[in-house]
């Protein structure tokens, strides 16, 4: 055996590069062509092993096998051997450096990922060795069977094997229990795991080396694996004794024993980021493994039902469990039809998988004007609280959650709602570090308006009008890249801050400081019709005064210790008493002893009796609604809210100190 531009201590090899074919153990040839560098390395470790006499099994295991048989490059290489694999990485790092092979690093130590010995850590026959060779990492991982005597623990008690046949077991899918022996050039297939591939043009079919109840009553995490692969696969099928598994409540109690809640996140983040997310994610909901995985307070008390819930809404065809389906299948396709990388495509996918979870939540559903219909205001901020429970939970990048909530938080939020939102986001991202720490936060706005029109196509696919997306699709454009070349626009200018704080020097940036304060500590940004408005003027100011009280050592940077020590005592606010209805005023914050905040002026109260107005929350993927004020109180207005055929329906009551609640409606004429 000849391995190319290496010196030996005895004569020089031949340069000459031979593609070589694995040969499977019937006889036949495989299609496994292995790459130069592949070639190189099996060479090298033939040759070390026949030069330095060591008596050592070597077998390439798990993905590498399977992907190459499929015809797909892979750079995993994981090598089963019955000798402590850091030993072996050692002799072939010595070794190389002695047969003059550059680039080769140390080698170093692995841990198992699940390794427990009976005396509770894990010993040196057990101990994975790595080492770069050829610019390649290959790693050595001892043959071993697995135990599991502990019913809450996905841990093992693992002892060292030297029969392949008995460390296939412990594989989760039978496509990743191949194995290719580096002394042979053969394949060795000891459980199906060639035939379940597919090769040929045949389906893979996903099936457990062990039976499958006994696989994954040991470690239910494999479940999520099957789903993984289901998805990454479009022609794979599940083995009928998986889908009985998964469906089973013991096998759910398993996983509620001995799966860590951050172990789902990377599998659903790999599940939702591949080929065809929507088959595993409805055998996710179909088996209801969901509310095992997604076991958090706020899905406790959900609908009977659950994701297999009727809807019964005039603006949904389906459940809402296939109604999900259909947003994450039109979405997963208009992210690829738009050149959108896998990982930012995973986040849409997940974002779609729980936009409507709300739905299920208790006393969302409530009924409608048209007999047997259900409507759910609200949901969306009842499927927000349930994914930040969930997210909370699961191992996945802070700026992965962020954009997930985002995108669940405005999924109903009307166009002007959207932008003020998607400009606070781009702004974030421009702040000193912002692309480090928000990436892809500025093209949010891209994910949303795709996300309702797939939500829009998923809804009642008849009345979809593509043309209707596209030009709402330009609009936002449009205002981002006015957002981006203009920058935010404060709702506080530099005149207003001035007037509220005649006390500091424009000079000491404090203009720009608390500008700032507004848009990302406390949310307040121009939006919609209110933008410009001296209400929100008025709003910003109050929270802003609020702010500075709670924290006055950001004051004190900009106008001095002295009157930062007597802020508490220089300030007197005035109780703010929203006036009703006609002449009536809001009363202002006023800061009169020693000048040192001065409010705004008195602003009109906007709301009137007879006023027309309309719920900016409701996304366009649905009908708009609209409603008139029918009383004006003391502390509180009232509505009378109408359906599209201008039928009166419920009655809302807002008190009028309740800003969020306010922000929510607009005045229509």
């Amino acid at each position: 055996n000849s391995v190319p531009g290496i010196s030996f201590p005895n004569k020089r090899l031949s340069y000459t590069i031979q593609p070589k074919t694995a040969q499977g153990i019937i006889g036949k040839y495989f299609d496994i062509i292995l790459t130069p560098k592949e070639n190189n390395i099996f060479e090298f470790l033939r040759q070390v092993k026949k030069d330095m006499n060591l008596n050592v099994q070597m077998r390439v295991a798990g993905g590498w096998v399977r992907d190459k048989l499929l015809g797909k490059e892979s750079d995993d290489i994981d090598i089963a051997v019955d000798m402590p694999g850091y030993d072996l990485a050692r002799i072939i790092s010595e070794a190389a450096v002695r047969y003059n092979i550059n680039h080769v690093d140390r080698a170093y130590r692995v841990s198992l990922e699940k390794s427990n010995t009976s005396t509770g850590s894990q010993s040196d026959d057990l101990m994975v060795g790595a080492v770069n060779l050829f610019g390649q990492k290959i790693e050595f991982v001892p043959m071993r069977t697995e135990h599991y005597p502990d019913p809450n623990s996905r841990t093992p008690q693992i002892t060292t094997t030297s029969d392949p046949k008995e460390d296939v077991k412990r594989r989760d899918l039978t496509i990743n229990a191949l194995y290719y022996n580096v002394d042979t050039g053969q394949i060795e297939d000891f459980v199906g795991g060639r035939e379940d591939l597919g090769l040929g043009g045949g389906q893979i079919r996903l099936k457990t080396p062990d039976e499958a109840y006994k696989t994954f009553e040991e470690d239910p995490l494999r479940l999520l694996r099957v789903l993984r692969f289901y998805s990454r696969y479009p022609n794979s099928v599940v083995d009928p004794s998986i889908v009985e598994a998964m469906k089973d409540p013991n096998i759910h109690k398993s996983y509620k024993r001995k799966v860590a809640s951050e172990r789902a996140g990377p599998e659903i983040m790999k599940m939702m980021m591949g080929e065809d997310p929507v088959k595993s994610l409805s055998l996710l909901f179909d088996s209801n493994l969901y509310k095992t995985v997604f076991n958090v307070p706020a899905m406790e008390n959900i609908h009977a039902d659950g994701i297999h819930m009727d809807q019964q809404s005039p603006h949904h065809e389906f459940d809402l469990m296939n109604h999900t389906l259909e947003v994450v299948s039109n979405l997963n396709n208009i992210m690829k039809e738009n050149g959108q990388d896998d990982h930012l495509r995973g986040i849409a996918n997940i974002s779609a998988m729980f936009h409507d979870f709300g739905k299920m939540a208790e006393d969302i559903q409530q009924p409608h004007e048209t007999k047997d219909h259900m409507t759910y205001h609200g949901h969306e901020d009842a499927s927000l609280k349930i994914v930040k429970q969930i997210l909370k939970r699961m191992s996945l990048p802070e700026d992965d959650k962020n954009m997930i909530e985002k995108i669940v938080e405005l999924h109903m939020a009307s166009m002007g709602d959207q932008k003020m939102k998607i400009s606070r986001l781009i702004a974030r991202s421009r702040r000193k570090g912002g692309e480090e720490n928000y990436p892809g936060y500025k093209d949010v706005w891209k994910i949303l308006e795709w996300h309702n029109q797939a939500d829009a196509m998923s809804s009642r696919p008849d009345n979809y009008n593509p043309l209707e997306y596209q030009e709402r699709f330009n609009q936002v454009q449009d205002y981002v890249d006015s957002f981006k070349e203009k920058g935010p626009s404060s709702v506080l200018n530099g005149n207003d801050l001035m007037q509220m704080f005649p006390k500091l020097e424009p000079k000491t940036g404090f203009i720009p400081a608390f500008q700032d304060i507004l848009a990302h500590e406390l949310d307040i940004q121009n939006r919609g019709d209110l933008a410009g408005s001296t209400e929100l003027k008025q709003q910003a100011a109050n929270a802003l005064n609020n702010y500075l009280v709670a924290n006055p050592l950001v004051l004190q940077q900009f106008q001095g210790d002295r009157m930062a020590k007597n802020w508490f005592k220089r300030i007197k606010k005035s109780q703010v008493l929203p006036g009703i209805g006609g002449d009536k005023e809001v009363s202002s914050i006023d800061y009169k002893e020693e000048g040192i905040v001065t409010g705004l002026k008195p602003a009109k109260c906007p709301y009137s009796n007879g006023m027309k107005i309309r719920d900016r929350r409701k996304g366009l993927a649905v009908p708009q609604e609209y409603g008139r004020i029918v009383n004006v109180d003391n502390d509180e207005i009232t509505i009378q809210w109408y359906d599209s055929e201008n039928k009166a329906k419920n009655k809302q009551k807002i008190k009028t100190d309740d800003t969020v609640a306010l922000s929510a409606i607009v005045a229509e004429g």
